[in-house]
Order: structure tokens, then sequence, then C-alpha cells
């Protein structure tokens, strides 16, 4: 995965891998079932009933690991590898493996087998997961073996005053991977197995399967009781191939529905669709970096942001929405967009919080996203002192269902391949009044423009128009980096 910063400066902790209190050996290579476990040295500690919970943890503890922390590139060093020990992964892989965890830890909150439930607590507002060090770090040495984990990539997320992680709620979690055909086995030897088809995520179901893999979990004892360990992931055998779809000629069109049984007529080059109003405003980056705050109200968005209002239909998802139509930015037309929530537990007086502004452009190729990052890079904007960072810069084309990457420097098409985006690493600056703002920058294909662009700065095309690409730049007021 791509680092939130490049060259960040940051005082690394002492991070070593820790082993757990168990009965030493190996997973069985044919899984014993639990009956016949019961009957090894892990009698003497744990309960027949402690062997079920542990079963189940096991099972939700994988479901975690793979749909939300499981990168690709560790799925290939299993592949390469065979077997992946943990303690002899590189560093870097596990951190990743575990900050991604941890994130994705409230989504099951409500979880009764899943161990780490409470590793998160909400803000008083709704708008925030906390996630205190001490919880954040416990998990860590238990189901990772890793002590005193504080990584780089965790440290843009961390408050050292108040000893936590932070992250809007409103923000998503990584999912690359998911999991199906999945079995849990007690092993000899204190050990727990879980055995799974790994596929690309639900979201893109049937694109790729990659084989039956394996974790291993140890089941270690702790103070509190006994905790389970990760200690391998393993590639068993590879995927059984999906029957071939029915030559074309041979699929019963009548059967399927009007819309999709005949493909309506391409759109052509001339039926580009460019965004545009006359005279529009021109888009001073300074000037908002310099005037927006992440306290702004509703009002003093509306007065900042000329020609704006309020999108009603925005206002059910709990984040609301201010549009203004009608801007120009180094020769590109488009719209501002202005994300911000309200704090519903105030009554008496509005309490909104600012979340980003972004510019929205769509149909411009890869060369006018170039001159995009050039003219943000040639801005005179205050950055943070105490972090070095590079300017935005065009990173490797990433391939959203494949989870990999293409090299930009070896791409020569002026518009990106289907499902897939190029999202340069952001960089930070503080405004007059100490907030600090993330600035990113994302270059879309014509796919992902389609599903992710808001329908304002499409409204005005034609319906055959031809969609070829879209950028986004935003303001990100959400993450108060570095205070």
């Amino acid at each position: 995965m791509k680092k939130i910063f490049a060259g960040l400066i940051v005082v690394v902790m002492s991070c070593t891998f820790s082993g757990c209190n168990f009965f030493q050996g190996e997973p069985s290579e044919s899984p014993a079932s639990p009956q016949s476990s019961l009957e090894n040295e892990m009698d003497a500690l744990l309960s027949s009933e402690d062997l079920v919970m542990l079963q189940k943890q096991a099972e939700r503890l994988t479901d975690c690991l793979v749909s939300h922390a499981l990168t690709p590139e560790m799925r290939k060093a299993v592949l390469a590898e065979g077997k992946l020990m943990l303690s002899a992964a590189e560093a870097e892989m596990v951190d990743e493996l575990a900050w991604y965890f941890m994130l994705a830890a409230p989504l099951y909150r409500e979880d009764l087998d899943f161990p780490y439930a409470t590793l998160a607590q909400l803000s008083e507002d709704g708008y925030t997961f906390y996630f205190p060090i001490h919880n954040a770090q416990q998990m860590t040495s238990q189901l990772f073996g890793r002590e005193n984990w504080l990584p780089e990539i965790a440290h843009p997320y961390y408050h050292e005053d108040a000893a936590r992680f932070e992250k809007p709620t409103e923000t998503g979690v990584y999912t690359a991977y998911g999991c199906t055909e999945m079995e849990s086995t007690v092993e000899p030897d204190n050990y727990i197995t879980v055995t799974f088809q790994l596929i690309d995520t639900p979201a893109y179901p049937g694109l790729e399967r990659y084989g039956r893999h394996r974790f291993d979990f140890a089941v270690c004892q702790g103070e509190e009781g006994p905790y389970l360990q990760l200690q391998s992931c393993e590639f068993i055998e590879p995927a059984v191939p999906l029957p071939p779809e029915p030559p074309d000629n041979q699929i019963d069109r009548s059967s399927l529905p009007p819309e999709i049984s005949q493909s309506p007529d391409l759109p052509t080059a001339d039926t580009i669709y460019h965004y545009h109003v006359p005279n529009p405003k021109s888009l001073d980056l300074e000037a908002l970096i310099a005037n927006f705050s992440r306290l702004d109200q509703e009002k003093d968005i509306l007065t900042k942001l000329p020609d704006s209002y309020v999108l009603q239909e925005s206002q059910e998802s709990g984040v609301k929405r201010i549009l203004s139509k009608g801007w120009s930015f180094a020769g590109t037309e488009g719209i501002l967009i202005a994300d911000y929530t309200t704090d519903p537990t105030t009554t008496e007086t509005k309490n909104d919080t600012l979340l980003r502004v972004d510019y929205w452009t769509l149909n411009y190729d890869l060369e006018m996203f170039r001159q995009v990052l050039q003219a943000i890079n040639s801005l005179n904007l205050p950055g943070i002192d105490e972090y070095e960072q590079e300017a935005l810069a065009l990173y490797d084309i990433y391939l959203s269902k494949q989870g990999d990457y293409l090299s930009v420097e070896e791409y020569a098409e002026p518009y990106l391949p289907s499902n897939s985006h190029i999202a340069c690493i952001p960089v930070c600056f503080r405004n007059s009044d100490g907030t600090t703002i993330q600035i990113e920058a994302v270059f879309w294909s014509a796919d992902e423009a389609a599903e992710f662009f808001p329908d304002a700065l499409k409204e005005d095309s034609k319906t055959n128009s031809l969609l070829l690409s879209g950028i986004m730049i935003r303001l990100n007021f959400a993450n108060d980096v570095g205070v």
C-alpha cells in the first residue's frame, strides 16, 4: 500500500516480536477433529467450552484479517513462500496488517465472537473512533506478537497528548479480499487453524479466486484468560476453475431483462462532454486554505462559497453537502462541493464540522492531470515544518479489482484502464488559525468516475456523452494530522 506521507520524519519506537505462553509444537499436516484434540495436553488448561469459544474467535478474526487487512503484497509473499511465518515476515508488512485490522475492528463492535469488539471507543458526537494506545498495543501484542507497536503508517493518526489514534467514522476501511468456504479445526499442540477460499472482495463477485489458504493461530495463556496469536498464513491449493461461460450464441437472450438484452449504441469521441458555464470563477486554492476551517458553520461555508446552496438530498447520510457551480482551475472547469456534519446532540445551537472541500471535473486526459498537479505544486502554501513531504506527483496506477499496480511511466494511453485510479500521496498545510489540511489529488478511470462523481457535475451532460475520466482535488479537514 502507498504511504500517507513521503519522507515522514518520525521517532520510531522499538517494536519487537514476542511469542506466547503455549505448549510447543507445529500444527499437524492432517487436521485433527475437535473431539480428538480434547485428548491432548490443552485439556490441562482449557475446557471444551473454551475451545468452542476460541474456534469462533478464530473464524471472526480470519474474516476481519482477510476482508479488511490482507494486502496484495502479503498475499504474493504467501504465494512465494508457500507458508509465511509472521515472525519472519517483513516488519512493514506486519505493521500494515495490524494497522488495517485495527481500523476495521469497529465494524465488529456488536459481534460477541470477535475478541476485540471493544478495541475502539466512539466519541460523544458520534463522528470519531478513538483507539487508546493501550488497547491497540495490547491487541498487537496478543494477535500479532508485536510489542511497543507504534508504526510509521499510524503516526499521522496518533494524538500523543490523548495517547490514542483517531479515525473519523465517515471514512471507509481497507477492503481488497473476501473469503468463502471457511472451516476451523482445533489441532494438537495448542493450535487452531482456519482454512478458506481466498477471493476478491465481494464487491466484485466472481472476479478472481486465489485458492485455498490457511491461518494458524496459537492458543496462548494470558493474565485475563486464553487468547489467539496469528502464527502463519499458508497457501494450500489452487482454486478449482469455475465452469466456462456458455458461448454467446448459446445464451437464451429472451429471458434477459430488456435493458441488457441489447447493447446501446456506443458514443463517439465527438460527444465528449466537458462541464462549462459562462464566465467561470477562478479557484484560488491559497485563499481557500487560508480562509476555511474545520470549525466553519453552514452559514460560514455558504458565505465563503459564492453562488452556493445546500443539497437537501445528502442529509439522510449524516453528511450534508453544499454545492457551488462554475469554477475553473489550471485549464479545467468543474464544481466545488463542501461536506460537513452537524452534531446531533446540540439542540439549542448548531455545531457543524467541515470535513472537506472538493473540486470535481470530468473528461480530461492524463497530461492535463499532470498540469493540475504542477499548478498545485507552484502555489505558495503554508506547509508544516515538522514534516518533510514531497510535492504532489503521479503515482503508479492502482488496479482496483486486481489489487495491484501498473507503472505510470510505462503507460502511454491518455486515459486509464477500467476500474483504476491514480491517488497521489497527500501533502499537509496549516492555515492561519492552526487547522491542518491535507490536500489530495486523484485521477479516475471512466467507470470509477461514473460511480464516485457527484450527479451535479454530470446533470448537464447529454445522455450519449462519452465519459472518459475524472479529476478530484480534495482539501481534507477531517484528519487533524500532526497535532
